[in-house]
């Protein structure tokens, strides 16, 4: 799609149970992952006002035994930065990933910070972050998915971290 510049796209195998840690704060996931495939890129690069390179930077992951389901993973504070796309918020011990989900995360439209604001002097890495990376990021995504698949999701779902608010 226009706009849209692939970065990678990485076959990643499964991890077992107990081997996985979203961040060294938290006890490993009980369930461990599934093998899938993890694209990375960039939709609507640009140079900012500040001088400083804005775009929409994702990952989705695509599990090989997809449910026909898919879920926008949210970020958290300012977003600045990609959490990794296995959807585990509010999903107890299993992350959406693990249940067969096609995952996708974005850092909103920016790097930096969790709550560093330095992008707000750019009027469009605002919008992007208010309100439009949502859309613009699950546009993309669904495409993948569909030429991953050969078909659209049955069923999407928005959840995530206290960013998800704002973002939905």
């Amino acid at each position: 799609a226009d706009g849209v510049r692939i970065d990678s796209a990485d076959t990643v195998a499964a991890a077992a149970p107990g081997t996985v840690r979203l961040n060294p704060f938290m006890p490993p996931l009980a369930s461990g992952l599934p093998a899938h495939c993890k694209v990375a890129g960039v939709i609507n690069e640009r140079t900012g006002i500040d001088g400083k390179t804005y775009g929409l930077g994702f990952e989705i992951a695509l599990p090989q035994d997809w449910n026909g389901r898919f879920l926008f993973q949210s970020g958290g504070g300012l977003n600045g930065s990609i959490n990794p796309p296995i959807g585990a918020s509010a999903a107890g011990d299993v992350p959406a990933l693990a249940r067969g989900f096609a995952v996708v995360s974005t850092d909103g439209g920016h790097k930096g910070q969790a709550f560093g604001a330095s992008f707000t002097v750019d009027q469009r890495a605002t919008l992007d972050f208010a309100h439009s990376s949502v859309g613009t990021v699950t546009q993309v995504a669904k495409k993948i998915v569909a030429a991953r698949y050969g078909r659209l999701p049955e069923h999407s779902y928005l959840a995530g971290r206290p960013t998800s608010g704002s973002e939905g």
